[in-house]
C-alpha cells in the first residue's frame, strides 16, 4: 500500500484560495480606509497623458533638473563614503575602480533600468558618457559595461542579480 499524500485535496486548495482573497479584500479595505492608494501591478493600456510637445518637455526637464539637483547636492559625499569599502578584488587585475562600479549600479537605478542587457545597451550609446560627465562633472573615468561586472562577479543591485 502506498503511503498517503501530504498534498491538500481540491476542497482544501479551494477552500485555502478563497481564504486567501478573502483576506486580501479585507486588507485593502484597510488600506484603503486610511487613504493609500491601490498600486497597478501592469503597465496602463490608455493614452499618453501630455497634451502637447511643450508639456511633456516641460515635465522631463523638470524631472531632470531635480535629479541633478539631488545628485550634485549627494554625489561628492556619496564618492567619499564609497572610496571608504576595502576592495576585495586581485589588484593586478583591477581594470575600473570599485567606486565607478558602484555609481554604475547606481545609475542602472536611478535611471530605471529593468536588465542587465538594457543598461549595457543604454549605457554605451556614444551619447551617454558625454551628457553623463556634463551631469556629474565629478565622473572622469569611463563607466564599465555590463560584460566586465559581470565577469568580476559584481551585483549592480537590481532584482534576480
Amino acid at each position: 500500500m502506498s503511503k498517503l499524500s501530504s498534498r491538500p485535496n481540491r476542497e482544501a486548495i479551494k477552500k485555502q484560495r478563497k481564504e486567501a482573497k478573502k483576506a486580501e479584500k479585507h486588507l485593502l479595505k484597510i488600506q484603503r480606509a486610511k487613504g493609500f492608494k491601490s498600486v497597478q501591478p501592469s503597465i496602463s493600456n490608455g493614452k499618453n497623458k501630455y497634451k502637447t510637445v511643450a508639456k511633456e518637455q516641460q515635465i522631463r526637464m523638470t524631472a531632470v533638473t531635480e535629479q541633478h539637483r539631488i545628485l550634485q547636492a549627494n554625489l561628492p559625499v556619496l564618492l567619499k563614503r564609497l572610496s571608504r569599502i576595502p576592495d576585495p578584488r586581485n589588484p593586478k587585475k583591477i581594470k575600473y575602480k570599485l567606486t565607478a562600479l558602484m555609481i554604475y549600479g547606481i545609475l542602472t537605478f536611478v535611471f530605471q533600468m529593468s536588465s542587465k542587457r538594457e543598461a549595457n545597451r543604454k549605457m554605451t550609446l556614444p551619447m551617454f558618457i558625454p551628457k553623463l560627465s556634463d551631469f556629474l562633472h565629478d565622473l572622469h573615468q569611463s563607466l564599465a559595461h555590463q560584460g566586465l561586472a559581470k565577469s568580476l562577479d559584481i551585483s549592480i543591485g537590481m532584482p534576480g542579480i
